[in-house]
């Protein structure tokens, strides 16, 4: 009988265990990939940021900031647009416009007094 009950205890937290799984590659993984990106390329500024290029020495071949900066800022383009894609792909940051104006259509008609008038449902340049 124990030896039953152990199995079952056993077989409750392998199902526990998957379920936990298949949670896991429920979520948002676009969102969560946008916001791993965008915090990378904020460190990437940071980084930049705080680097004077006036400092380096770049006289010196064993010093290689200037090189990894340089990789940096190449690679930056790349980034920036994966994070543009994954933001459109994954709906963040997209506002909604709930109230869509009616298009008013204009007449191409010469600018008077008159054409004014009219517009406003007077008589223009009616004498009376």
């Amino acid at each position: 009988m124990s030896a039953e009950l152990d199995k079952i205890k056993d077989l409750e937290k392998q199902i526990a265990y998957l379920q936990s799984r298949n949670a896991y590659y429920e979520q948002d993984g676009i969102g969560k990939l946008y916001h791993a990106l965008n915090r990378k390329a904020n460190e990437m500024a940071e980084l930049l940021n705080k680097t004077s290029l006036t400092a380096i020495d770049i006289d010196d071949p064993k010093i290689k900031t200037f090189e990894r900066l340089q990789k940096i800022w190449v690679d930056a383009g790349t980034i920036s647009a994966s994070i543009k894609a994954l933001e459109v792909l994954a709906g963040i940051n997209q506002e909604v416009v709930a109230d869509k104006k009616e298009i008013v259509q204009v007449s191409k008609k010469p600018f008077s007094p008159e054409n004014m008038a009219d517009a406003v449902g007077e008589l223009a340049g009616k004498r009376i």
